[in-house]
C-alpha cells in the first residue's frame, strides 16, 4: 500500500535527479521523513568513482581496511543522494575524495589513543597539502594530486573554499566536526548556485537548525557504532554522541534517549521550516539562494536515508559489492594507479609502498666512495633510514647552525617537497638516495635564503626578522657556507654523476646571483633575454639540481632528461614572483612593507619593461625614479613609490608581464607533456597540480 505524506520541500526545478521510492525509505513510522530524498540519475557512474577509489588505494597498498565507504545499494552512493542535482563532472571527483576520507574516518576512529589518532590523520592532511613532505609511495601522492587537480578544474573558487572548510574538518575525530562549512561549500561546489558573502552570512541563522539535525541524525544512527568502539578501547578516548548525552542527562535508558533525540530531530527541521518561509517572505531573495536552501533539504533527506540504510551503521545491511557493468561506466583515467615502488637493486616491487630499509643488509649503508677512512661519513641511521641529525657535530657546530635553524624554522610553501615528488614519478630513486637529495635541496634552499637577504639589505623574510638582523651578518655568512660544505659531504654518498651536478649547478646559481647584484649595485638595466637566462641559472638552479641529481640516480627513464623544463619553470616562478611583487595592490598605510623590489634596487621583468619602453620614447622620468633610492639611503619612499607603479601601469608593464607569464605557462605544460609521453604511463598528476596552482588568472 502506497505511503502517503506531506513533505517539506522548497519546490525547486531537477535538473538532474529522481526522486527515491516513498516505501523505499519511510520504514520507521516512529521517525518520519521531514523532506522526500532524491537521487543522482547517473548513481551508477558515481558509485563505480567510489570502486576506482578502492581500486587505487589497493594497489597503492593502503594499511589497513577499506571498510564501507560511500557504497549503499539502498539509498544509493552517498554522494548521490547527499548532491542529487550536483553536476556530474564536479561530483565525480568529490565522490573519490569523499570516498578516501570514509576510509580514512574508518583507519582514524579505530586509534585507541589520542597519539595514534594523530598519527593517523596526517594522512589527510597530506590530500589537501598542509604536509606535502609525508613519506608515502609515489603512487598515493599521485592519487591526491590527481583529484585535487581535478577538483580545482572542475570550479577553481568553489574547490579553495571547499579545501580552506576542509582542513578543519579533518582535525578531529567524525562525531566531533562542525558540519556547517563543509556541506555549505561542498553543495556550492557540486551545484549551479553562487552566493556572495551577505548571501552566505543571512542564510547561516536560518540554515543552523537543519545543520544540527543532520549532526543528529549522524548521532542516532551511529550510536551502535559508537558503543561498539568505545567499549574496545576501554573508553580512552571520549564519547561524543547526544544519545550518550541525554542518557546521562536524563537518566534513561537507551530506547528512550533514541526517542528523545528522534523528537529533536524533527523539531530542528521543522524550526527550519518555519525560519526558511519567514526568510523567503521577508527578504525576497535570489532565485540561486532558494535554490540553495532547496539543495540542503534535499542534501539533510539524502544523509538520513544514506545513514539509515548504510552497511557503516547497520550490520544488517548488505555488503556492497561492485556491479558487474562498472567496467564498462565513465572512469577516473587511473595512470596513477600504474607507478610502481622500487626496491633498493632498482627492481620494481609491486607489493611494497616502501623500501623496506630495516630489512636490508648493512652493505647497503651509504658511504662516502674512494675517500680516506677517516673522512668517511655515515649518512643512514640503524634503521638505514637518512639521519638528518648527522648535520650536527656532536654539539660542537651548535652556534654555527644557530643561523640556518632559524631560517628553517620560519613558515614555508614545501613546493621543492612537491617537486621531488613529481620527479620520483618518473625517475623512481631509490629510498635513501631520494632522501639524501630531498634535505640537500632543502639546506641549498634556505642557505640561499640567507645570502640573498645580505646581499639583498633585505630586513624581512617570510614577515619575520632575516637571518643576519637576528645573529649578525658575519655569523649568517659563516653558517651558509659551513652548510655548503656539509652539503657536499651528503652529496658525495650518491653517485659521481650526482656530484658533478651538484657542483655544476651551484656554480651556476652563484654567477646567476652575481650578475643581479651587478646589475643592482651598477644600476644598469639588463635585456630581457639576459634576464631570462640569469632567472634559469639563479632562479632554476635549485630546480635543474634536484632535477639531476634525481636522474643520476634514477632506476627508471634514465633517457628523460628534465632540465628544460626545470629551467622553464625556474624562469616561469621568478617572473611570476616579479609581477606579484609589484602588482600588488598597496595603500596609503602600507607602502613602506610593499614593493619591495623598488627597495632593493632590483631589476625584473616589470620594470625592464617599462624601462625599454621609456628609452624608446627618449625619456628618462623612470629610470630618474629608480635612481631616487640612492638618495633616501637606497630605499624608495611611499610616494616615489606610488610615482614608479603608475608609470609601469601606464606603460602597460604589467599588461605585458601578465600575458608573458600566460605563454610561458602554456609552453612549460607543452614540455611537460612530451616528457609525460616519453616517460610514460600518462600524466604526472604532481607536477600538473603545481602548475595549476602557480598559474595567474
Amino acid at each position: 500500500m502506497a505511503i502517503l505524506r506531506q513533505y517539506h520541500n522548497l519546490p525547486i526545478e531537477f535538473k538532474r535527479s529522481i526522486p527515491h521510492p516513498v516505501e523505499a525509505f519511510e520504514i520507521d513510522p516512529d521517525f518520519p521523513y521531514t523532506f522526500r530524498p532524491r537521487i543522482h540519475e547517473n548513481n551508477q557512474e558515481i558509485e563505480n568513482t567510489s570502486w576506482e577509489c578502492r581500486d587505487d588505494l589497493r594497489e597503492a597498498d593502503w594499511e589497513g581496511s577499506l571498510g564501507v565507504g560511500c557504497v549503499n545499494e539502498r539509498s544509493g552512493n552517498f554522494m548521490a543522494t547527499l548532491l542529487p542535482e550536483g553536476k556530474l563532472d564536479r561530483l565525480i571527483p568529490m565522490t573519490y575524495v569523499s570516498e578516501y576520507a570514509f576510509i580514512h574516518d574508518e583507519m582514524v576512529d579505530k586509534k585507541v589513543t589520542p597519539e595514534e589518532f594523530e598519527a593517523a590523520h596526517q594522512t589527510m592532511h597530506s590530500f589537501i597539502g598542509k604536509d606535502e613532505c609525508d613519506r608515502s609511495n609515489s603512487m598515493m601522492k599521485s592519487i591526491k594530486a590527481r583529484m585535487a587537480l581535478r577538483i580545482y578544474e572542475g570550479n577553481p573558487d568553489g574547490a579553495s573554499r571547499f579545501f580552506e572548510a576542509y582542513q578543519p574538518f579533518l582535525e578531529i575525530k567524525s562525531p566531533q566536526r562542525d558540519m556547517k562549512s563543509i556541506c555549505r561549500e561542498m553543495l556550492i561546489y557540486t551545484a549551479d548556485v553562487s552566493l556572495n558573502d551577505d548571501e552566505k552570512s543571512s542564510l547561516e541563522p536560518v540554515i543552523l537548525p537543519l545543520l544540527k539535525a543532520m549532526v543528529l541524525t549522524n548521532d542516532y544512527y551511529s550510536w551502535e557504532k559508537e558503543c561498539d568502539e568505545y567499549n574496545r578501547t576501554n573508553g580512552s578516548m571520549p564519547m561524543v554522541n547526544a544519545i550518550w548525552l541525554l542518557k546521562h542527562l536524563r537518566e534513561v535508558e537507551d530506547s528512550k534517549a533514541r526517542e528523545l533525540l528522534r523528537e529533536r530531530i524533527l523539531e530542528d527541521e521543522m524550526k527550519y521550516c518555519r525560519l526558511r518561509d519567514d526568510y523567503i517572505q521577508t527578504e525576497n531573495p535570489s532565485q540561486d539562494t532558494k535554490r540553495f536552501l532547496g539543495l540542503f533539504e534535499l542534501a539533510a533527506a539524502g544523509n538520513r536515508f544514506w545513514h539509515a540504510t548504510s552497511k557503516r551503521y547497520n550490520a544488517w545491511a548488505p555488503t556492497p559489492a561492485p556491479t558487474p557493468t562498472s567496467e564498462t561506466k565513465i572512469k577516473i583515467k587511473r595512470s596513477a594507479s600504474q607507478i610502481q615502488d622500487i626496491r633498493s637493486d632498482g627492481q620494481r616491487d609491486t607489493k611494497r609502498s616502501k623500501v623496506e630499509l630495516d630489512q636490508l643488509p648493512r652493505e647497503n649503508d651509504i658511504y662516502f666512495v674512494d675517500t680516506p677512512k677517516s673522512f668517511k661519513v655515515e649518512t643512514l641511521n640503524i634503521n638505514g633510514n637518512f639521519d638528518s641529525s648527522s648535520l650536527s657535530q656532536g654539539g660542537i657546530d651548535r652556534i654555527v647552525l644557530e643561523p640556518y635553524k632559524y631560517i628553517a624554522s620560519l613558515p614555508a610553501s614545501n613546493s621543492r617537497n612537491a617537486l621531488l615528488d613529481a620527479l620520483n614519478c618518473w625517475y623512481l630513486v631509490p629510498h635513501e638516495s631520494l632522501e639524501i637529495i630531498r634535505h640537500v635541496i632543502g639546506i641549498i634552499h634556505n642557505t640561499s635564503l640567507i645570502l640573498d637577504d645580505i646581499e639583498d639589505n633585505s630586513p624581512i623574510r617570510r614577515g619575520c626578522p632575516s637571518a643576519h638582523e637576528v645573529f649578525g651578518t658575519s655569523q649568517a655568512i659563516n653558517s651558509a657556507t659551513y652548510q655548503y660544505v656539509k652539503c657536499l659531504e651528503f652529496v658525495m654518498a650518491l653517485s659521481k654523476e650526482s656530484v658533478n651536478c651538484f657542483t655544476h649547478t651551484l656554480s651556476q646559481l652563484h654567477i646567476g646571483q652575481s650578475q643581479d647584484l651587478h646589475w643592482t649595485f651598477h644600476c644598469k638595466c639588463p635585456s630581457l633575454e639576459e634576464y631570462f637566462k640569469q632567472t634559469e641559472d639563479k632562479t632554476g638552479g635549485l630546480f635543474r639540481m634536484a632535477a639531476g641529481m634525481m636522474h643520476a640516480e634514477a632506476t627508471k627513464n634514465r633517457d628523460v632528461d628534465a632540465d628544460t623544463l626545470m629551467r622553464k619553470l625556474g624562469r616561469y616562478y621568478q617572473l611570476r614572483d616579479d609581477y606579484n611583487d609589484l602588482s600588488t595592490k598597496g595603500d596609503e598605510k602600507n607602502l613602506d612593507a610593499v614593493y619591495n623590489d623598488l627597495d632593493q634596487g632590483s631589476f625584473t621583468l616589470p620594470i625592464i619593461h617599462a624601462l625599454g619602453k621609456e628609452s624608446e620614447n627618449g625619456d628618462t622620468k623612470f629610470l630618474n625614479i629608480l635612481r631616487s633610492r640612492k638618495r633616501n639611503e637606497r630605499k624608495m619612499s611611499p610616494e616615489m613609490k606610488r610615482l614608479a607603479i603608475t608609470e609601469m601601469e601606464n606603460m602597460g608593464s604589467f599588461t605585458y608581464a601578465k600575458a608573458l607569464l600566460k605563454d610561458l605557462h602554456l609552453d612549460i605544460e607543452h614540455e611537460l607533456e612530451m616528457l609525460e609521453k616519453r616517460a610514460g604511463p600518462g600524466e604526472n598528476w604532481i607536477l600538473r597540480l603545481m602548475l595549476y596552482r602557480l598559474k595567474i588568472t
